[in-house]
C-alpha cells in the first residue's frame, strides 16, 4: 500500500477493506514485543586473565 504513494484517506480506505481476521492478525504483529536479550553469565576477570595469557599471544 505505501508502495504505491496513495493518500492517508486512500491507504484508510484499502485498509478498512481488508477481512476482519487479517487486520487482527497485522494489530497482532505490530503489538508484538520481543523478549529482551540478556547475554549468558560471563566473568570478566577470567575472560581478561584468558586474553592476557601466553597462550593468545602473538608468535607463542
Amino acid at each position: 500500500m505505501h508502495v504505491f504513494a496513495a493518500l492517508l484517506d486512500e491507504q484508510e480506505a484499502l485498509a478498512r477493506q481488508r477481512p476482519a481476521t487479517i487486520r487482527e492478525e497485522i494489530q497482532e504483529i505490530l503489538a508484538r514485543v520481543p523478549r529482551p536479550c540478556t547475554p549468558p553469565g560471563t566473568d570478566i576477570e577470567e575472560a581478561y586473565q584468558d586474553a592476557c595469557s601466553c597462550r593468545f599471544r602473538s608468535g607463542v
